[in-house]
């Protein structure tokens, strides 16, 4: 529903912030060329859910450091890290490098003995690596 969507800026106000909201985006330079190209209410719209998103956004760098500092970690959980290190930006990527993520992400594959977990760790590994 696009109910609760702010007005629209001005053209060049909003060409500025979907700049900045494809900077922060974690995808290839191609796929931001041909975003920009996207009619103007498309790009108020990505904008928009991408506030709601991080207002709401429970899945910090901390969070997910926290977590792969715990013992007993599932499969499944994983799994879902390694979605969401594909679609956070630039700055989460950096932050939990910042917090030695990636090597609490490496400690925890290393600890494994469980082939399935160890495979899930490097696709998270993987994930992170082809993040721009």
């Amino acid at each position: 529903s696009t109910d609760n969507i702010p007005p629209m800026p001005n053209s060049k106000e909003l060409n500025k912030q979907f700049n900045e909201f494809l900077t922060k985006m974690s995808m290839p330079a191609s796929t931001k060329q041909q975003m920009k190209v996207l009619p103007d209410e498309n790009k108020w719209l990505l904008i928009c859910q991408s506030k709601i998103v991080r207002q709401a956004d429970a899945d910090t760098p901390q969070v997910w450091v926290k977590k792969l500092q715990e013992r007993h970690l599932a499969a499944s959980v994983l799994q879902k890290f390694r979605v969401i290190l594909s679609s956070k930006g630039a700055e989460w990527l950096q932050e939990f490098v910042e917090l030695d993520g990636l090597y609490f992400l490496v400690q925890t594959s290393a600890a494994q003995t469980d082939d399935e977990f160890t495979l899930e760790c490097l696709s998270c590994v993987k994930a992170f690596m082809n993040s721009e």
